[in-house]
């Protein structure tokens, strides 16, 4: 066992120059001695490049003419790294910032526990220190949904259950994994391609883990935004499908699963409209007809939904949404009364 094998961390920038600065001080502060920082600049404006080159020389940046999203910058620096023999690579968010022990933690857990592929630090709130964001997620494959595993049943210097599905906040992945697997899916281009990831190592045997002494803070303050725009919407609601779809075994599991996720997406469809988000709304059905169609990569403004279906869809969506979920009497029941209250309502 090789105490300090080397690491390569990896950072996507795009346009979030300050960000990426913020998250490579913290690196530079790490009290790991075998590592080199790898900054893959997506197509910015800001003039991110000479910036970063000015402030941190020793930093390899990969330059990219146009944004390569999530999956293509990372798979570009992880193929430079293994060409450059590091045994683990580190990709990391250049909104996230690091402990300096976080890294030297994780490697020391992979390398004495070998069935370990990929591994997470416990992820924190920037700013509150107290305030666990992410801890590991497991799969609900009834409820085609996830959920968190418990923060609290694990000591600190142990590594939380295993098979969890991580997050690429801070992902920690062994040369070997790569090697058996392969690189980030770029079908997906961004959002979800981490659980895929995690459930192809599973199929080879990977296990992956959460780290609770493991220590990075991650900016999320503006998540609550961003999970309203329209890409992000679109790229969601698209990958989501590609996930699950990629995961069922058999032909009625997916069906259930497809009745499932229509039902899901019309029902957020309805929720942006409520809330003024219009744009965003038509986003969200255009990214499920791009998963009908098996179109992945960034988002192409041509490929929408037709018109007339989204028409049918936003006419009274809590119908659909019941009849999808097997509902019909019910929904029936429940769309009658509310025309029927509104005849009312208009005639009054």
């Amino acid at each position: 066992m090789n105490k300090y094998p080397k690491v390569s961390i990896i950072i996507v920038n795009w346009n979030r120059l300050e960000d990426t600065l913020d998250c490579l001080s913290s690196v530079f502060n790490l009290d790991y001695p075998n590592y080199e920082v790898i900054v893959v600049d997506n197509g910015s404006t800001d003039r991110s490049v000479p910036c970063i080159r000015e402030r941190y020389p020793q930093v390899v940046i990969i330059e990219n003419k146009r944004n390569l999203g999530f999956t293509g910058g990372n798979n570009r620096a992880m193929r430079y790294a293994l060409q450059r023999n590091a045994e683990y690579v580190w990709l990391l968010n250049n909104d996230a910032t690091t402990e300096p022990d976080a890294l030297k933690k994780l490697v020391k857990t992979v390398e004495e526990h070998t069935e370990i592929g990929l591994i997470s630090p416990m992820i924190y709130y920037h700013g509150k220190p107290d305030e666990v964001q992410f801890s590991g997620i497991r799969l609900d494959l009834k409820g085609y949904s996830y959920r968190e595993t418990s923060r609290h049943t694990i000591p600190d210097d142990e590594a939380r259950e295993m098979d969890n599905l991580l997050v690429g906040t801070a992902l920690l992945i062994k040369r070997r994994v790569v090697a058996d697997i392969g690189y980030l899916d770029e079908h997906y281009f961004a959002y979800v391609e981490d659980f895929e990831y995690c459930m192809r190592a599973k199929r080879f045997g990977y296990e992956s883990t959460v780290l609770p002494s493991a220590r990075v803070n991650h900016k999320d303050a503006e998540w609550k935004v961003k999970k309203r725009k329209p890409m992000v919407v679109f790229l969601r609601s698209r990958n989501t499908y590609f996930f699950w779809m990629g995961i069922l075994d058999g032909r009625r599991r997916k069906f259930d699963y497809a009745l499932h996720y229509f039902a899901d997406r019309i029902s957020f469809f309805s929720e942006l409209r409520r809330e003024g988000h219009f744009e965003a709304a038509d986003a969200c059905l255009d990214g499920v007809w791009a998963a009908l169609r098996g179109i992945g990569g960034p988002r192409d403004n041509n490929i929408k939904m037709p018109r007339v279906l989204k028409g049918i869809l936003s006419y009274h969506p809590y119908f659909w949404v019941g009849v999808l979920k097997g509902n019909i009497k019910a929904t029936l029941f429940t769309t009658i009364n509310r025309l029927w209250d509104s005849k009312t309502e208009k005639a009054g």
